[in-house]
């Protein structure tokens, strides 16, 4: 009896069962032979592993699909794993607009399967749900992503791609197939039977720049499932990049970025507020001077201690640990104490704040100049809204 092989893995012994999840996202229309041609050059001549194909298409493509590549186990697709000795992935084909295929984080007014995609309300549905599912497919860690071009009708290619780019993760690819046109032509060509030369299918990477890293909207919980809702989402955000958003504190001390409520622990925030403040203060022009920084040697002096302490009381914490503040004080701790204090404070305070471009102006940075050094916030002090009672905690 001959063992199968994983899809993917001719002649080579199996992967360790750590390896990320092989899956295949394929639009699909009424020529369903780029299926096979692309689990034929992924699996068979680039040794990918795929563990699940789902075939994104029309309800008459659904109906091609089954009478070519499914028909229970005897279609083309089953007869590319059984001829190469590949174990079957798991296969779905999804309608666009069958409410049962719709991902779940996508509502439907109908369940209306769509026929063809002609007009602009079948294109807005074809790219709610493949926004949808790419961003539900990228949120497991143990799967990694192979998305295909080569059988997309009209939008479906755009979508699909630009999907990809918004949610897509390091080590996901897009692809497309090219067949000669020879057998292009071929209705009967599903793909090269064994024996045949290597590269008579060309397999395209399509290079995409990811965005997910880089933006706060497509990082958060409960991110728009409308495409056009997410584009100027991100058309929003990228704009920040030239003018950031506010920085506001509010009266009890919550911190928000634009209308993005920044959660800090207790300490944090008393410390990233008492920055703001302080920032704030200065002339708009300025890129950080003495007068809106916190110098090192304030920090060494236990001259941070006072408005800190003055924060906590005005923002009505019930932390015990703020009550003293000792590891700022002078009487309780070493110059080395309330430095470290200040480091480790403000490096929880960068690590939620993040990274991204758009975040970058609002963490606290280090800066130099003749010799000394300083801690305070970067963003434009025009930009930084703070209450008086909140500014006042510098005043002497």
């Amino acid at each position: 009896m001959n063992e199968q092989r994983s899809l993917g893995e001719p002649g080579r012994r199996p992967r360790p069962r750590s390896r990320s999840r092989g899956v295949l996202v394929i639009s699909v229309g009424l020529s369903p032979q780029v299926v096979t041609e692309t689990v034929y050059a992924l699996a068979c001549e680039r040794g990918e592993p795929i563990d699940e194909i789902y075939m994104w298409t029309t309800s008459g493509g659904a109906s091609v699909i089954e009478r070519t590549l499914i028909d229970g186990g005897r279609g083309a697709l089953y007869r590319l794993f059984a001829e190469y000795g590949l174990r079957p992935p798991e296969v779905q084909t999804k309608v666009f607009g069958r409410a049962a295929d719709a991902p779940a984080g996508l509502r439907l007014n109908a369940d209306r399967p769509l026929e063809d995609i002609r007009t602009r309300e079948d294109n807005e549905l074809v790219a709610d749900t493949l926004l949808s599912f790419i961003r539900d497919q990228a949120a497991d860690p143990s799967r990694r992503l192979f998305c295909s071009l080569a059988g997309a009708r009209k939008t479906i290619g755009p979508y699909l791609a630009l999907a990809l780019q918004f949610y897509g993760r390091e080590g996901d690819r897009l692809f497309h197939v090219l067949v000669p046109p020879h057998l292009e032509a071929d209705r009967d060509f599903f793909y090269p039977p064994p024996g045949s030369p290597p590269g008579l299918i060309e397999l395209v990477e399509v290079p995409v720049a990811l965005l997910r890293e880089h933006l706060d909207v497509l990082n958060v919980p409960g991110s728009p499932s409308s495409y056009s809702e997410l584009v100027r989402r991100v058309e929003e955000e990228l704009s920040h990049l030239k003018e950031p958003p506010l920085l506001r504190i509010g009266n009890a001390l919550e911190v928000f970025i634009g209308e993005n409520h920044l959660r800090l622990p207790a300490l944090a925030r008393v410390v990233y507020v008492a920055l703001a403040a302080r920032r704030a203060r200065c002339l708009p022009e300025c890129p950080g001077c003495d007068r809106c920084f916190v110098p090192v040697a304030e920090v060494q002096d236990a001259l941070l201690h006072q408005p800190l302490r003055r924060l906590v009381a005005l923002g009505g914490f019930k932390d015990h640990r703020l009550e003293t503040l000792s590891r700022w004080s002078s009487s309780e701790s070493t110059m080395e104490d309330r430095l470290r204090a200040l480091r480790e404070t403000v490096s929880r305070i960068n690590r939620e704040i993040g990274d991204r471009p758009g975040r970058r102006a609002f963490r606290v940075a280090r800066i130099s100049w003749d010799g000394s050094s300083a801690y305070g916030i970067q963003l434009s002090p025009e930009r930084i809204v703070v209450p008086a009672a909140v500014t006042s905690v510098w005043d002497s």
